[in-house]
């Protein structure tokens, strides 16, 4: 009789530690899903511009309801069709950065690491302007690399950044001018 009340009792601590493993994987599961909730985005997403032109996008973030308190950020475009004319952070979220932002026109990336004290929640949080100039004619895609994170403000610095979205752009010659007509009798 003891060995059988015995053995009841080891089925019974078991079947505990099973539960418990089960509702703590459970518990990591779910606290993984909430957490990956971040994305970085170019805006605009698309667009035509004419070679020798200037234009500005921008890299915003959302942190789709969760505090967000470091951002590090690589985007890359290809150095033969684009130029970074000046990356423009006067108006971040990021506060402190860590490093100025750094570009390199040779290999065609940004780089931008910095944080915000007491974390922000943004649907839209500007992180930074670029100002490209088109070198060429054909397509580009500027693309967030593996390096990008949006890190929570929960303590543990884990990594929000579900997604990403980049840009695909179109270059094309600019239109004709026609010809110049100069009159020295007739200035207008």
């Amino acid at each position: 009789m003891h060995k059988i009340i015995s053995t009841t009792l080891s089925a019974q601590k078991v079947l505990i530690i099973l539960i418990s493993l089960f509702a703590f994987g459970l518990f990591l599961v779910l606290n993984a899903q909430s957490a990956s909730a971040a994305t970085f985005s170019v805006s605009p997403n698309s667009g035509t511009y004419a070679v020798g032109s200037t234009f500005d996008v921008s890299v915003v973030l959302d942190t789709q309801g969760q505090s967000v308190n470091a951002v590090q950020m690589q985007l890359s475009y290809p150095p033969d069709k684009l130029q970074l004319v000046s990356p423009q952070v006067g108006n971040s979220i990021i506060q402190i950065y860590t490093t100025p932002p750094r570009y390199d026109n040779v290999k065609g990336t940004v780089d931008i690491v910095g944080g915000i004290p007491n974390g922000i929640t943004v649907n839209a949080g500007l992180v930074a302007k670029f100002t490209f100039r088109v070198r060429s004619l054909g397509t580009a895609s500027l693309r967030f690399t593996g390096e990008s994170q949006a890190l929570l403000n929960d303590g543990f610095g884990s990594n929000a950044l579900r997604g990403t979205s980049g840009a695909t752009l179109r270059f094309e010659l600019p239109p004709s001018q026609g010809p110049l007509v100069v009159s020295d009798s007739h200035p207008n």
